[in-house]
């Protein structure tokens, strides 16, 4: 019952705030929407990134990988030329 009320009067408000909307007069210079392709570009390789290292995860933990990130990470370290590992 609540919640029907609340959803009615959000419903009506959105409708006389849609009625009733006027011009913002706002600027946006062009480097606004260059920054908002940025921020786009940069969100989505990021998930990306996530994504395959929880797929990663996941695949491993489906397969009964026990060998841990880290374990891997020191093992490709010590198959390294010492030149090589200090310059990671």
């Amino acid at each position: 019952m609540v919640r029907s009320k609340t959803r009615e009067a959000f419903a009506i408000a959105m409708i006389v705030l849609l009625v009733l909307a006027r011009d913002a007069h706002a600027y946006t210079d062009p480097g606004t929407g260059a920054l908002i392709w940025q921020m786009i570009l940069a969100a989505s390789v990021g998930f990306m990134f996530y994504a395959r290292r929880l797929f990663a995860w996941v695949r491993g933990r489906r397969s009964g990988d026990k060998t841990d990130d880290s374990e891997s990470l020191q093992s490709d370290a010590a198959d390294d030329s010492p030149h090589e590992a200090a310059n990671r």
